[in-house]
């Protein structure tokens, strides 16, 4: 035996006075354990990148490490860990561990002698015998059960069977696996389960036939090869399909065994459930894409159709059928726009090409959705158009269509604009900015196109432009209306950033308009009181002894 093998079989030494606790968050005593170089448990050091696990005494349980420094209790350095430290927790065999990165231990969870008791998993000596996905018993009936496990490069589906629509997004060419029922396996059931309707479903692979060389990391891992995305959290995945006659589904029972699966009814999908109670998905969700893109739901999550005429049938076929939902999401995440999703991936997960990622045209074409708030509108167009092959025929399509969406769009609302006429347009106004997303560009169009503006009409533009433009509203007010009210003039001023360059812009005259009650207030409130002074002093012609009385105060008396 060469000295790596000997030192990853030989057994660990553990010495209780070198290790240190680390403090949770409830100040309860727990330890961050891993294995040097020379076999030692020591305390992990959380600066390097090696897996370990934690330990809680008093609690009797132990976490597989966080993230990507996870440790798999089927791996050989858990099993070293562990029988190192029964020298001073002699009851450790049954304390639980948490396996599962989306659950913490609880009642369903394995002991530490059950994980001593299953065999530990090396790629290098022979493919494990069995190896488990879950799923729920709704998509072994819809598909699983005639056609297998099949990614979904292959079924155009928006998820893999089992836990698809759950926060980690995955790739589409692969289907993933657990080396055991009790891993992240069993997540991936209960939240199909969820999504999907019908019992929580864990199915065993006979890997007879399977082909080793394509056996992928679960990238969740960290890990760059299946063995280590074994070790640590184990998981990993197989490209391609696994057919049906080497599928065994078991049932998950409370006794934390899983039972041989036999046929049970299908039941609704949890969708139509909520529809039929009147419940609609959450807001940027895939489910809702899927529903408004048919026209069940509106943008306020309305239902639009009677519930009682929603159908099972009607629903799991607009599910299905919406494979670009996830990427709606993703694209989302990518322009910035979070929607509760979790974890999402890159672009680059979503079957989009290095090629389009680089595209000049793209990335015009995120920026213009950005800039121009149609990142959902952009996301659906692009997410519904992955997969086909002439990209360079659909970014330019979408660029002129979205372009002229915008067109007339906005000639709409010039029209609309131009038919406000009299005070009672102003409620318009508010409107009109109130629901505006660029409210800058909406005040402008506005202020161009309004036949009058009103007192309060200039009052709502100056306060609903953002900070930074406020200059620039004052100056469109100033040059598309002629005749500037003393509250007109008292409002541009106290409202806007530069002073010295709206002032000039202003002139004498519609300076000089201002009433001393308009100057005390805008003395009293001004940021810079002094410099206030200087530009009514330079520019008032009309003073009164109160306005110098006023001006006088600011500029030598403070």
């Amino acid at each position: 035996m060469n000295f790596k093998n000997w030192l990853l079989f030989s057994e660990a030494k553990f010495d209780p006075n070198i290790i240190k606790p680390s403090k949770n968050g409830t100040g309860v005593d727990r330890f961050d354990l891993d294995l040097d170089d020379q076999g030692n448990v020591v305390t992990h050091n959380h600066s390097n990148e090696k897996s370990y696990i934690t330990i809680d005494p008093k609690k009797k349980s132990i976490t597989s490490g966080s993230s990507h420094q996870r440790l798999s209790p089927q791996s050989t350095k858990f099993h070293r860990i562990i029988k190192a430290l029964k020298s001073k927790y002699q009851d450790i065999e049954d304390w639980e561990v948490q396996v599962s990165k989306f659950e913490p231990a609880n009642k369903f969870s394995r002991t530490v002698g059950y994980w001593l008791s299953r065999p530990e998993i090396r790629l290098a000596n022979k493919m494990p015998k069995y190896l488990y996905h879950g799923t729920s018993t709704n998509l072994w009936y819809e598909g699983i059960k005639q056609k297998g496990l099949v990614p979904r490069n292959i079924t155009g589906s928006s998820g893999s069977f089992g836990a698809q629509n759950i926060s980690a997004l995955s790739y589409d060419n692969l289907v993933y696996l657990s080396t055991d029922p009790d891993a992240s396996t069993r997540s991936a059931a209960k939240q199909a389960s969820e999504n999907h309707g019908g019992k929580q479903l864990i199915i065993r692979i006979d890997t007879k036939g399977l082909d080793p060389n394509k056996l992928q990391p679960d990238e969740d891992s960290g890990a760059t090869t299946a063995q280590a995305s074994i070790d640590v959290m184990s998981t990993l995945a197989y490209e391609g399909k696994i057919p049906s006659n080497n599928l065994e589904p078991f049932l998950f029972k409370t006794n934390k065994n899983w039972e041989k699966f036999y046929d049970i009814p299908v039941e609704e999908h949890p969708v139509t459930k909520d529809l039929k109670t009147g419940r609609s998905p959450y807001h940027g969700t895939p489910n809702y894409y899927a529903l408004k893109d048919a026209g069940l739901i509106d943008e306020f999550l309305n239902i639009l159709i009677d519930p009682k005429n929603i159908t099972d049938t009607q629903v799991k076929n607009i599910l299905k059928n919406a494979t670009w939902t996830q990427n709606v999401i993703m694209i989302l995440s990518d322009l910035g726009k979070e929607n509760g999703i979790l974890n999402s991936r890159p672009l680059e997960s979503i079957k989009l090409s290095k090629e389009l990622l680089e595209n000049p045209i793209v990335k015009m074409l995120v920026k213009h959705a950005t800039l121009k708030g149609n990142e959902e509108e952009f996301a659906i167009s692009l997410a519904k158009e992955l997969g086909k092959k002439n990209f360079k025929e659909f970014i330019p399509r979408t660029i002129q269509e979205i372009k002229q969406k915008e067109i007339e769009q906005q000639e709409k609302i010039k029209e609309n604009i131009r038919n406000l006429t009299g005070q009672d347009a102003t409620q318009h106004v508010q409107e009109l900015l109130h629901k505006a997303t660029n409210k800058d560009e909406m005040a402008e169009l506005i202020i161009e196109n309004k036949p009058e503006l009103y007192d309060y009409d200039i009052l709502y533009l100056l306060v609903s432009a953002s900070a930074i433009n406020k200059d620039k509203i004052a100056e469109l007010i100033i040059n598309n209306k002629p005749e500037l009210s003393s509250d007109n003039v008292y409002q541009i001023l106290s409202r806007t950033n530069d002073k010295d360059k709206i002032s000039e812009r202003l002139g004498a005259d519609n300076i000089s308009k201002l009433h001393d009650y308009n100057i005390k207030e805008l003395l009293d409130y001004a940021t810079n009181r002094q410099k206030m002074a200087l530009i009514i002093n330079k520019y008032h012609t009309k003073k009164n002894s109160e306005i110098k009385k006023l001006i006088d105060k600011y500029l030598y008396e403070l």
